[in-house]
C-alpha cells in the first residue's frame, strides 16, 4: 500500500458503487466518498 499523499478532509458524500461480475450479476452498496478502493473491495469480499 502507498501512503495517501493528500488530505482526506472535506465534506463526506454518499455514493452508490456497483461492480458487475462476469456472470452478469451485480454487487452494489452505498459508501462514503472518502473510502478507498481497497475498503470497497474488502467490503464486497466480506458480503458476497
Amino acid at each position: 500500500m502507498v501512503p495517501v499523499s493528500r488530505s482526506r478532509e472535506g465534506p463526506e458524500n454518499i455514493v452508490r458503487i456497483a461492480f458487475q461480475l462476469d456472470d452478469g450479476s451485480r454487487l452494489q452498496d452505498a459508501f462514503c466518498s472518502r473510502q478507498t478502493l481497497w475498503e470497497l473491495l474488502s467490503h464486497f469480499a466480506q458480503t458476497s
